[in-house]
């Protein structure tokens, strides 16, 4: 059986070409609190988008553009862009 090791990336300002490949079962995660375009399709705050095949490698990149500008404040007002991108990297096993 392979080994797999779990990882995450914090992407909190536009990226045109967020890098895929290589990633097992990559999934991205609105953890900010402003609506957040993946290859042009919104994902609103707390919502998910899959882009993994079960046993896969993923290859290729995506865009990911927060339409919305983050607007600081105090601890009430305060807005933030966050996605996080939770995926596994396989190990070599020796």
């Amino acid at each position: 059986m392979r080994t797999i090791n779990y990882t995450f990336d914090v992407i909190t300002s536009d990226v045109q070409n967020y890098e895929l490949d290589g990633k097992v079962q990559p999934y991205l995660v609105n953890t900010g609190d402003l609506n957040a375009l993946v290859d042009g399709a919104k994902i609103v705050p707390e919502g998910v988008n899959n882009y993994g095949f079960p046993g896969f490698k993923t290859a290729g990149k995506t865009t990911i553009i927060f339409p919305e500008n983050a607007v600081d404040g105090d601890e009430s007002t305060r807005k933030r862009n966050e996605v996080r991108i939770y995926y596994g990297i396989p190990q070599d096993d020796c």
